[in-house]
């Protein structure tokens, strides 16, 4: 049928301004409305699941495939974007500012190219060349051309997909998602050139791209029927128990009859807008404006960032990467990020030496002289983060197309007590992050009671310096060349990688098998003109 033509268009009006209400207080305004257009086949060849749509198939039980032409859902007008700031001087060297926005980001099906093959089921035909000969003879020979197509293009069938994975668009992936964000700030200029800021950064996000939403799960209280959920519907077992075929013809196992779309093997709920994030901190910097070759910067960061199935994926899985153990209880999702680290603290500095032309030493030196000793600079970052989150598995399989299971809490002594430093994978007795005791296995066909993150089940924090030594050679008014070398993790300081954390395999659990990179060495010569 030839290449698809798709299309999208993005369209932003938007206005700001700044008041000065009065010698203390200046007041800033935006506003902004987007309009990201949702995919469209100029060709009207897109279809997919249809969750009402009877299917003639599977005796007209919901769920068939529908053919929507250009668009599968319709463009969003609503993306309003409001903000709004505040600046207010207390005294000279004291302002207090706060503000709030509204922001938003492409994706879910408003962005172009995010789903290359999908969508497209009954404009599509896989033809086969198959070769019986076990390779002894050719299926064609490339001189006399590709077969012709032999198949029938389109198929508007709406049972074409039963028994089969099958497309299917969130009817309000149209919205993209957001974030509200907010800021309370205190700034204070300090003697010798120094600023510190202090303030309370947070944001919700909302409608982000995830996979809490599992069409084609099995309720939960089918696990009451334990392995019967793994034997044939057809079984007299299955039948003893008053398990009935979904439609006339239904072939397939207990679990597979009792989906709320037994036709279909699977699902996919792409660009569901079902995830969340919220995010609260409290940010501190220090900084010391350049004066006489010297700047220096410092930052610390305490915050918390909490995740709902948010932004890991446009397929049915939620922010830990798996498919949400109940799609009905969304809240057992409900997780520190990934990325979370409590505590963030970095340092910079830039230090140029007062040797050479315009500086405080052999300012007046000879050319000979200034090109050895002129030209130096020193810079520095130094880093140090707590722990990220450790997401505990294991449990017994759980047969209802959902996400893996997790242990039993026992209690929260989560750590052996062996410290980052002491820490060695050679030593038996010092090999070991997590203790198994804390955890234990759940009974079959149960779910763990374990959390899917506790703010103390953490790895390892780390700790690194880099540097870089940079010399400029001035050759001639605007030319320039730069020398520099660059040290990361200058100390080849040992910082762990998360500890094994599946209780299902316990000869590895709570030990650590990775590290981050050690120490590296760049070597640049740069010219400028």
């Amino acid at each position: 049928m030839g290449e698809r033509t798709v299309q999208n268009e993005f369209y932003a009006y938007y206005v700001d301004d700044v008041w000065r209400v009065s010698n203390k207080l200046t007041l800033t305004l935006g506003f902004r409305h987007e309009i990201p257009t949702t995919v469209r086949d100029t060709a009207g060849r897109q279809s997919g699941f249809d969750p009402a749509l009877a299917n003639p198939g599977a005796n007209n039980l919901p769920g068939a495939l529908r053919f929507f032409g250009e668009r599968i859902v319709p463009n969003y007008y609503g993306q309003l974007s409001p903000r709004v700031g505040l600046a207010y001087t207390v005294n000279p060297k004291t302002v207090i500012r706060t503000g709030f926005g509204i922001f938003y980001s492409p994706g879910n099906a408003t962005q172009i190219g995010q789903f290359p093959g999908r969508y497209n089921a009954g404009f599509t035909f896989p033809q086969a060349f198959p070769n019986t000969s076990n390779g002894r003879v050719p299926a064609f020979n490339m001189d006399q051309g590709v077969p012709a197509f032999t198949g029938t293009l389109p198929n508007r069938d709406a049972t074409l997909l039963n028994g089969a994975t099958i497309d299917f668009m969130n009817p309000g992936a149209n919205k993209a998602g957001y974030t509200n964000s907010w800021t309370f700030n205190l700034q204070r200029e300090l003697p010798g050139n120094f600023l510190l800021d202090v303030g309370y950064v947070g944001s919700r996000s909302l409608r982000l791209p995830s996979g809490l939403e599992n069409l084609n799960q099995v309720d939960i209280g089918n696990l009451r029927l334990g392995n019967l959920l793994n034997g044939d519907v057809a079984s007299a077992a299955a039948v003893a128990a008053g398990i009935r075929l979904p439609y006339p013809g239904f072939r397939g196992s207990v679990a597979q009859s009792l989906r709320p779309f037994p036709q279909y093997t699977g699902i996919n709920n792409l660009a569901q807008p079902t995830g969340f994030s919220n995010y609260h901190s409290l940010q501190t910097r220090l900084q010391r404006r350049y004066s006489n070759g010297f700047s220096m910067l410092f930052s610390y960061t305490l915050s918390k960032t909490l995740v709902h199935g948010a932004g890991y994926s446009n397929r049915e899985i939620d922010a830990a990467g798996g498919a949400p153990l109940d799609t009905r209880n969304r809240d057992l999702e409900k997780r520190l990020a990934p990325f979370d680290r409590l505590h963030v603290a970095i340092a910079s500095w830039t230090y140029e030496l007062p040797f050479g032309k315009g500086k405080k030493m052999l300012a007046n030196a000879p050319r000979v002289v200034d090109l050895l000793a002129g030209g130096w600079q020193l810079n520095g970052i130094h880093n140090f983060r707590t722990g990220a989150p450790v997401f505990i598995g294991g449990g017994g399989a759980i047969p209802l197309f959902a996400g893996g299971n997790r242990p039993n809490i026992v209690n929260t002594n989560f750590d052996t007590g062996v410290s980052g430093s002491d820490y060695d994978p050679g030593n038996t007795s010092l090999q070991r992050k997590l203790d198994i005791n804390a955890w234990a296995q759940p009974a079959a066909f149960t779910l763990g009671t374990a959390a899917p993150s506790y703010n103390g089940l953490r790895g390892y924090g780390s700790v690194s310096e880099d540097f870089s030594i940079q010399k400029n050679f001035r050759l001639h008014e605007r030319h320039t060349l730069q020398f520099r070398t660059e040290l990361f993790n200058a100390f080849n300081r040992v910082n762990w990688g998360g500890p094994a954390a599946n209780l299902n395999a316990p000869a590895n659990f709570g030990r650590i098998t990775s590290t981050d990179p050690p120490r590296s060495i760049q070597l640049a010569l740069k010219y400028f003109f």
